[in-house]
């Protein structure tokens, strides 16, 4: 297979792209589906089971991005599966506790990103010099060295997250007004950005004043890439943004 040149900007646009996309993917169904499902729970057994139907799809959020981000680079079979496989390593949310494997959220989408990106650089590499042991020598290859990384990476890229978090939960400690609009701002921002908005809030512990500035900082976002999606885009974008896919917009940056 022919491996394409590409600038950084290029290289870039296609690891945000694939990586919007699996988020949201991954978690729309259960943000939408999940919360109607769970308000419709007492009047049926069905809607309960429904409710955990879509619940669990939320964990594959670090698969869906390795393999979307593999659809951008055009990769193999061999090549999507192994970055899926890497970017659940990355992520952290597969842990051993207790002798028993435990999945816990979604992980870290930075360093799911980033290993992402480490792994694709690897498979190019790669492509067309195992010869017939592609299907065998790359996943070992990859997930050695990429997931090895990303393993290693993995508390250090957490420390982003938990930075972004000492810093609004100084802003928890303001004065109400001037709280409450600078959780707005943050919101707004962090809602487009790698970083989880509801793994932020439960570590500070939003409640309360604080927890409605965060949503009407996400909600102000979410009208404004409406009503600026619909200028340029089909009715699909801006429904898109409604149903809270504000990620997707992530390569905009």
């Amino acid at each position: 297979m022919h491996t394409q040149s590409l600038s950084p900007r290029q290289f870039m646009m296609k690891i945000l792209n694939g990586s919007s996309a699996g988020i949201v993917i991954g978690l729309v169904p259960p943000a939408i589906a999940g919360e109607l499902f769970r308000a419709l729970a007492p009047l049926s057994p069905l809607f309960a089971a429904l409710y955990h139907v879509v619940l669990p799809i939320q964990f594959s959020v670090p698969a869906l991005i390795g393999t979307l981000v593999g659809l951008q680079f055009h990769c193999s079979a061999p090549e999507v599966a192994t970055l899926a496989f890497v970017s659940v390593i990355a992520s952290g949310n597969v842990t051993l506790q207790n002798g028993a494997w435990l999945i816990t959220g979604i992980g870290d989408v930075i360093n799911v990103m980033l290993i992402s990106a480490l792994a694709i650089i690897l498979v190019r590499a790669l492509r067309g010099k195992l010869g017939s042991l592609t299907i065998i020598a790359l996943p070992v290859i990859v997930a050695v060295v990429a997931g090895g990384v990303g393993s290693f990476s993995l508390p250090y890229v957490k420390m982003i997250t938990l930075f972004v978090g000492r810093v609004i939960a100084t802003f928890i400690a303001l004065q109400p007004l001037l709280m409450s609009i600078l959780l707005s701002m943050s919101f707004s921002l962090i809602i487009i950005s790698p970083v989880s908005s509801v793994a932020v809030g439960i570590a500070v512990g939003l409640t309360g004043l604080a927890s409605g500035a965060a949503n009407i900082g996400v909600s102000s976002c979410a009208m404004t890439l409406i009503v600026g999606t619909m200028r340029v885009n089909k009715i699909g974008v801006p429904l898109a943004m409604f149903a809270g896919a504000m990620k997707m917009l992530m390569p905009n940056w």
